[in-house]
């Protein structure tokens, strides 16, 4: 909160949200050298396909060398960052501020809304956080 106060952005924080540059800027002034590995994976990748991500999700969180984290941006239902507590082949569990509950698999994509899948995940927009 003071870094978003000291740089200007507390107000358009609490009013409409946070921006992809603005957790950057967090995870880099604030967080520094406790989280070593921050990436964006798919950032510039056209169009990823959700068993891409999905996959990428799944690998990095349960590697077994770092402890690792990851924020998702998301939309649809949600237009919203969270951040991913456990994942499955069908389930991404997290670890809301708003308490959102489980994202089932068959609800989810990375393109556009359709029919079920109101889950609109945003891969380019996504950090995997890590450290040793």
């Amino acid at each position: 909160m003071k870094h978003l106060d000291k740089v200007g952005l507390l107000a358009q924080f609490f009013t409409a949200g946070i921006r992809l540059k603005d957790i950057k800027a967090i995870l880099t002034d604030v967080i520094g050298d406790r989280i070593p590995t921050i990436e964006i994976p798919f950032r510039g990748v056209k169009n990823p396909s959700l068993e891409d991500f999905w996959l990428k999700m799944l690998s990095s969180l349960y590697d077994t060398k770092r402890r690792r984290a990851i924020i998702l941006g998301m939309s649809g239902v949600y237009d919203h960052w969270t951040v991913v507590r456990k994942i499955t082949e069908n389930q991404i569990k997290l670890f809301d501020s708003s308490r959102l509950g489980p994202l089932n698999r068959s609800e989810c994509t990375t393109a556009y809304m359709a029919g079920k899948r109101c889950h609109v995940l945003w891969p380019a927009q996504t950090y995997f956080l890590g450290r040793e």
